[in-house]
């Protein structure tokens, strides 16, 4: 609002207006030419009806905060009919950064840039942004030595586009003309010198400096120096030249020996003390290492052990001091839990705690041996559980540890002071209806006559809260969360009563919706995706989905929703968006272990006509370095081609204005198979819908007309895979999904079923050599369930089954029609058997050679189940292990001959889901019809598949 000049107040009305007045006619003048061609369509819907003048400014102040306007002023006219009035509009729009040429420096002199400045392309034109890029290009340019740099911004402005042009002129640099090095060592001043001397005779570079000098700090402490320390002090001895002097301090030398050890790692024993010196930043005593390794020692289950410490100074090769730390330990056994013992206890018996022990114990005290660090922190965890039970006043004193050093044992007692059970006696809401009472009464955890859980009483208010935010009470609140009345205890601790005081508030509705931001972006569109409309009830929860959805289009960077006033009952709604460029264009080359040398490009275009319509074109060309996934005798007679895959698309959301979505698509393909070459033109039109969150469908029609050749023969000598084939088809599907998100999936289900039906019906293909007639059912279902909030049990299942339905037959009475090799299953992408290639998992178990040799002119099946453990070790990586089942069949289905691995598996957490790198191993390696054994296993890397 700083930077937007407004005129406001300019009404010449009456001071009968403090009523309700309409605004009939919204009249829009450019102050300057073609400069408010995207603010006029949000302006005109300030014609509506208006509770009082407050509520116009109000509602004005929001569409002149957007960050668009750069001049606004208006005023209101009275028409000739009653309490309706027109507005007069004048204003300006900014400019909008249409290029930022590159950064161009005056002289010889450059320096390194960051790519990111405050002022950035397709942002709005804005004086304060400006300057902080001049800011900073100084700023960076003095700490690089040159502190009479100059940087000037040009600015020019053509219609709504502003060109910007940067110059940097950094004048005369500030020489290091020495570097002067300071130290008792002369071993690591010579270190040092070899790493700083370089920038003699360059310019100061402050920041490079000191990440040079951290860096040999680092190799310092890698020789032993671990509390070495360098000093940098900068002298000017003139306008243009420097010094730097550096001072290294504590430059004595460390080293550890250790002796006696047998079960503890001297590698770990001497990482440990070279941390812990590092830690303490000073010199350790004889006392300060066997305290520290004490407790080191201590957490691997060791409590009987002694340790010898010998301090020897002397000087090393280098002639520096070093210090020598001659360590013996003497282990012994590790320390078992020989008995776990309560004392106090009455509520829980000795038998339930002592199982409450091992069940919450660290791997060690699971498996019996000492970890104090257990011990202590089992006291808090024996305290909440009596918590949870109502024990309010529970005391559970840190364990005592009796130990018989000649046996290695210990024993372990735990005194609990019980105290009371608190009971609720009463709960009292004031504020809500009686039947809003009992609702919440319901969702809480703790109720009257139960004995009171504090642990989750935070989590009951707020459910409350959320309840009356999603009752409509939007700005409800619980006035006494923090007050001393909120809980009170009667008698002797026995009984408590639980009071809440809710301020509800109004309840809210919708008045107007009010959009602004959107600049290309039809309201349409954005009220659409909205699931609120004018007179529904506002709740969090609806906002929060509007804003799911607003933002899943693609087109928005950023979307705040939020009511604009909370003193009434009906309120308008804001909502604010900004749009992200709709233009895309991506180059990707690459080399992948499958496909080779493979480059590719995309140039996407979004949100066409404001509607969020979508147009694209991909293209990928490959050339493979090496034949390994093509059948043994296609590797050595077939020339290596260049295959490519080139796609237009087309798609829209509720297309008509309907609640269906459209996608198209048109394709050249050229693509090596396993026994032939094809080259594919395909067009498919997707029709889909969202019925319920959890329920969708779809249905596809799709036309194919295929080219196959270099193709090997089947096992009868006949050439099926060699020829010209269409395919239309019809594949209706249907999506359950009760996950609780889509990517990164921690708990639910998602079931999937589509069938193709592909017959001459739908265009496919029908003469004396081939009729395509068959089906193509495929079930695929993935489950999720949580084992804790780290572990996560997932299982996939796919299976498929397609038949022949082409009856033609001839004299012998054989079937004439097949299913087109092309479309037969073959285990990959998602469904792959994880450790094995292409070629091995794709193998007949009836003759082992690979299905694409079999015509299937009756039925084929396919199976496969995946089984992952999956631990998250932060909320963007999960590792896991896993187990993989799964074989094609024809004819005939033999589940006890499916394919298996296992293997360990990486994945990391990105927006469009997970990449995973997983290495599968096979249970049982085979020979393929040549004699050829599997590989004993496989890496794998894909993006999202599970």
């Amino acid at each position: 609002m700083k930077y937007i000049i407004m005129i406001l107040f300019l009404f010449f009305i009456s001071s009968s207006h403090a009523s309700d007045f309409e605004v009939t006619h919204v009249e829009i003048n450019c102050s300057e030419k073609d400069q408010c061609n995207n603010l006029q369509e949000g302006f005109k819907s300030l014609k509506r009806k208006y509770l009082d003048l407050r509520h116009l400014r109000k509602i004005i102040k929001l569409y002149v905060s957007n960050e668009g306007v750069r001049e606004f002023q208006y005023k209101l006219v009275e028409t000739e009919v009653e309490n309706k009035y027109r507005i007069q509009i004048r204003a300006a729009e900014k400019e909008k950064v249409f290029l930022i040429e590159e950064i161009k420096f005056k002289g010889s002199h450059s320096i390194d840039l960051p790519t990111l400045l405050p002022i950035r392309e397709e942002d709005f034109l804005d004086e304060r942004k400006l300057k902080q890029t001049q800011s900073l290009l100084l700023e960076i340019a003095r700490d690089k030595g040159f502190p009479q740099a100059n940087v000037q911004i040009d600015v020019k402005t053509k219609k709504n586009n502003a060109t910007v042009s940067i110059y940097i002129d950094l004048g005369t640099p500030v020489i290091i003309r020495d570097i002067e090095i300071n130290s008792k060592s002369h071993y690591l001043a010579k270190i040092l010198e070899s790493s700083i001397g370089e920038y003699e005779g360059r310019p100061v570079d402050i920041q490079l400096l000191r990440s040079e000098l951290e860096k040999t700090r680092e190799l310092f402490i890698q020789f032993g120096y671990y509390l070495s320390e360098i000093e940098m002090k900068i002298v000017n001895t003139s306008a243009n030249e420097v010094v730097v002097n550096l001072d290294i301090v504590n430059v004595k030398n460390y080293t550890f020996f250790f002796q006696g050890i047998d079960n503890l790692s001297i590698e770990n024993m001497k990482s440990f003390m070279a941390s812990t010196f590092i830690g303490f930043r000073r010199e350790m005593s004889r006392e300060s290492v066997v305290q520290s390794l004490s407790e080191e020692i201590e957490s691997y289950g060791y409590r009987n052990f002694k340790i010898d410490v010998k301090i020897k100074n002397y000087k090393d090769d280098n002639q520096d001091v070093a210090v020598h730390y001659n360590i013996n330990i003497k282990e012994n056994e590790r320390t078992k839990i020989k008995s776990v013992d309560f004392k106090g206890n009455s509520f829980f018996s000795d038998e339930e705690l002592r199982a409450f022990f091992f069940d919450k114990a660290s791997s060690l005290a699971r498996n019996s041996y000492h970890d104090k660090k257990y011990y202590d922190q089992f006291s808090s965890i024996l305290k909440e559980k009596y918590l949870e039970a109502g024990f309010v006043s529970v005391f559970v004193d840190q364990p005592i540890v009796n130990y018989i050093p000649q046996r290695f044992e210990s024993n372990l007692v735990y005194r609990v002071r019980e105290g009371i059970r608190a009971e609720v006696q009463n709960i009292k809401i004031q504020g809500v209806s009686q039947k809003e009472e009992q609702e919440i009464l319901a969702l809480i955890e703790n109720k009257k006559e139960k004995y009171f859980n504090p642990l989750v009483f935070q989590k009951d208010l707020e459910a409350i809260q959320v309840y009356l935010k999603n009752q409509g009470y939007y700005f409800a609140e619980i006035l006494n969360i923090n007050s001393s009345n909120l809980i009170t205890y009667k008698r002797d601790n026995s009984k408590l009563d639980i009071y809440l005081d809710v301020d509800t508030g109004f309840k809210l509705f919708v008045d107007e919706v009010i959009i602004i931001g959107n600049k290309k972006t039809r309201k349409i569109l954005i009220k659409r995706e909205l699931g609120l409309s004018s007179g529904d009830i506002i709740t969090s929860s609806k906002i929060e989905s509007s804003q799911s959805a607003l933002l899943s289009l693609g087109i928005f960077s950023q979307v705040q929703i939020q009511p604009v006033s909370n003193n009434r009952s009906k309120t308008d709604l804001l909502v604010f968006v900004r749009e992200k460029d709709f233009g895309l264009i991506e180059v990707a080359p690459g080399i992948r272990s499958d496909l080779g040398l493979k480059f590719s490009t995309t140039v996407n275009y979004n949100n066409l006509d404001g509607m969020n319509k979508r147009v694209s074109l991909k293209a990928s060309m490959n050339r493979r370095l090496n034949l390994n996934s093509l059948e043994s005798s296609r590797r050595k007679s077939a020339e290596n081609l260049l295959e490519y895959d080139t796609t237009v698309s087309f798609a829209e959301n509720n297309i008509l204005y309907s609640e269906y979505d459209f996608y198209t698509s048109f394709s050249g393909i050229r693509r090596r198979f396993f026994s032939f070459d094809a080259d594919i033109q395909r067009v498919n039109f997707t029709v889909s819908r969202d019925f319920v969150t959890w329920f969708s469908a779809q249905a596809r029609y799709q036309l194919e007309r295929i080219s196959q050749y270099n193709a090997t023969l089947d096992l009868d000598g006949d050439d099926q895979n060699h020829g010209h084939f269409q395919i239309g088809s019809i594949t209706p599907a249907v999506t359950f999904d009760f996950r609780d998100r889509s990517v990164n999936t921690t708990k639910g289900a998602v079931f999937d079923l589509s069938c193709e039906f592909a017959n001459p019906t739908f265009l496919s293909q029908k003469d004396d050599e081939l009729t395509v007639d068959y089906y193509k059912l495929i079930s695929r279902n993935k489950f999720y369930y949580p084992m804790s909030r780290d572990v996560v049990l997932a299982l996939s299942t796919a299976f498929g089954i397609q038949e022949n339905r082409a009856t033609k037959k001839d004299s012998d009475g054989t079937t004439e029609g097949y299913i087109p090799g092309l479309k037969v299953f073959r285990l990959s992408g998602a469904d792959i058997v994880r450790g094995y290639e292409d070629n091995e998992i794709n193998r007949l178990f009836s003759t082992n050679d690979d299905i694409s040799k079999e015509e299937v002119n009756k039925r084929a099946y396919m199976v496969n189940v995946k089984f992952e453990p999956r631990l998250y070790l932060s909320d963007s990586t999960i590792v896991g292990v896993f187990y993989d089942a799964g074989r094609v069949f024809v004819d005939k289905f033999e589940q006890d001959e499916l394919r298996s691995s296992v293997g360990f598996t990486f994945k990391y957490l990105t927006p469009v889901g997970s990449l995973d790198f997983d290495y599968g191993i096979k249970l049982l390696r085979k020979r393929d019809s040549d004699g050829t054994l599997d590989s004993p296993g496989r890496l794998h890397v894909s993006i999202g598949f599970f």
